[in-house]
């Protein structure tokens, strides 16, 4: 295959992160499916993240690290990614996620070709404890009619399961900037409203399971979800149920931290 015009671009940011960095990076080496470039966008890190990034950019030649001499946080990170990519495709991966399955991207990418009409491909998930157990398994809706009726209440595509062309999602101006928590699915949205979408139903990434919420996330996410509401509603089915079941969900946990 030709390095210079890899038909995948897989977008790993990363800030301060040196610690689990290469486990996310291994299970990108591991795949079957060989003709892609890895861009680690290191978003300023100071600890020893670029060592650990040129210790594998040794052993192969398809990993890109491209620094930034200033912290831009995850939006403006991923979009930069956008802009240095040079595949057909867009894939995703978080700095403490890993990709379970040796044949994720052959299965994504081989849907997409069979699917020109697709324009964003998931696939299931396991979201795993810090401790290394499994706490669920997200199993997404698969076709594009199903993604729809519950589009506007959840985000259905975990972010680093997806891949998404390239061109189509810089056409539509990438991530937005002004959103924060929500950027992936506002972007997943604008999508669909031009292309259908899909989830394959194969799990296919060990997702890093967070803390959990802090209250002031919480009013964020809340916020951020109904601006996603307003701007979406009337592109997709159930919006009226959409607004009642965030707006209840939101009322209840007031209600417990009174």
């Amino acid at each position: 295959f030709d390095m210079h015009d890899p038909l995948i671009s897989i977008l790993l940011p990363t800030h301060n992160r040196a610690g689990i960095l290469g486990s996310a990076i291994q299970s990108v080496l591991e795949q079957s499916f060989e003709n892609w470039e890895l861009i680690i966008l290191d978003d300023a890190s100071t600890d020893e993240t670029h060592a650990i990034v040129e210790e594998f950019m040794r052993g192969d030649k398809r990993i890109r690290y491209e620094p930034s001499l200033e912290n831009l946080r995850l939006v403006k990170t991923l979009n930069r990614g956008l802009g240095l990519a040079r595949g057909t495709y867009i894939a995703r991966i978080d700095d403490d996620d890993t990709w379970s399955d040796c044949d994720k991207l052959k299965k994504q990418v081989g849907f997409l070709e069979e699917n020109p009409q697709c324009v964003l491909v998931g696939t299931g998930f396991m979201a795993m404890r810090s401790n290394g157990t499994c706490a669920y398994e997200f199993h997404p809706p698969k076709k594009d009619v199903d993604i729809r009726k519950v589009f506007l209440l959840y985000n259905p595509f975990g972010h680093s399961t997806v891949v998404f062309l390239r061109e189509f999602a810089l056409k539509l101006g990438g991530y937005d900037v002004s959103l924060g928590y929500t950027e992936d699915y506002d972007l997943w949205l604008r999508m669909g409203c031009y292309g259908s979408l899909a989830n394959l139903s194969d799990s296919t990434v060990k997702y890093a399971l967070g803390e959990g919420m802090s209250s002031s996330n919480r009013r964020n996410h809340f916020r951020y979800h109904l601006r996603l509401l307003r701007e979406y509603g009337n592109k997709y089915p159930g919006k009226y149920y959409a607004y009642f079941r965030l707006i209840a969900s939101h009322a209840l946990r007031i209600l417990r931290l009174r």
